[in-house]
């Protein structure tokens, strides 16, 4: 039995996501009961595995492209390619952001390269930079190379003061933040906004998804951000 599924152009871009997400479900037992009987059995291995989701689910075989690229066999390949910390989410919406996470990445690396090009000289770029790279001031990735022997923020003792704290949390940096989401919300969808570990992404290495002169926009905003907190100063 073959199942598909039919979408238009404006929701393409959440294919993966969406297709995902219902596959999670069907085999979470969070829809109908016919539909598991659409999902392949996890494979068996020669060691006991301690959960069904750390084994790969075998791809139905088919002669047919038409078939190849319905609903199970597509999905199946995706599955398969996800880490077991995604595919054993505790729920559905952990589920969802962390497979967000994932596709960004991997729409992204082809992308992003051409990108970084456009980017202005100065340094708040420079600092853009050392926080796409892991190589910034901020304490978590000073600590992750032995440069300090703590990572908590600075300002307000948070335990750890990494780009999300930096970006989206710390009350020290509470007023430009708000000039920055305000900005921001004209740019950015929605439910992107709302997803604060896909948000840091888009902020910090751009979005295939977006046009290049939307991405660059939102770089300068960061970039804003960056000169008004001071934070990088005297690094």
């Amino acid at each position: 039995m073959t199942f598909y599924i039919c979408y238009d152009r404006h929701v393409r871009r959440n294919w993966g996501t969406l297709k995902l997400c219902l596959f999670f479900k069907i085999k979470n037992n969070l829809t109908p009961p016919y539909l598991r009987s659409l999902i392949p059995r996890d494979n068996q291995t020669q060691y006991r595995l301690r959960s069904a989701s750390n084994a790969t689910l075998p791809i139905p075989y088919s002669r047919l492209s038409s078939t190849r690229n319905a609903f199970v066999h597509s999905t199946v390949k995706l599955w398969n390619t996800l880490h077991l910390d995604v595919r054993s989410a505790p729920s559905l919406s952990m589920f969802k952001r962390r497979v967000k996470l994932v596709l960004f990445k991997q729409h992204n690396n082809k992308f992003l390269p051409s990108l970084y090009c456009r980017m202005p000289l100065g340094k708040a770029s420079v600092f853009l930079s050392r926080l796409r790279m892991g190589l910034s001031a901020l304490n978590f990735h000073r600590f992750t190379y032995n440069f300090i022997p703590h990572k908590s923020c600075p300002n307000c003792n948070y335990e750890s003061e990494n780009i999300v704290h930096f970006l989206f949390q710390c009350p020290t940096y509470a007023a430009p933040r708000a000039v920055l989401l305000e900005s921001l919300s004209s740019l950015i969808p929605n439910e992107i906004l709302s997803e604060l570990a896909v948000l840091e992404q888009y902020l910090i290495f751009g979005s295939s998804e977006l046009p290049v002169k939307t991405n660059l926009e939102i770089f300068s905003l960061v970039s804003r951000y960056l000169d008004a907190t001071g934070r990088f100063d005297h690094n």
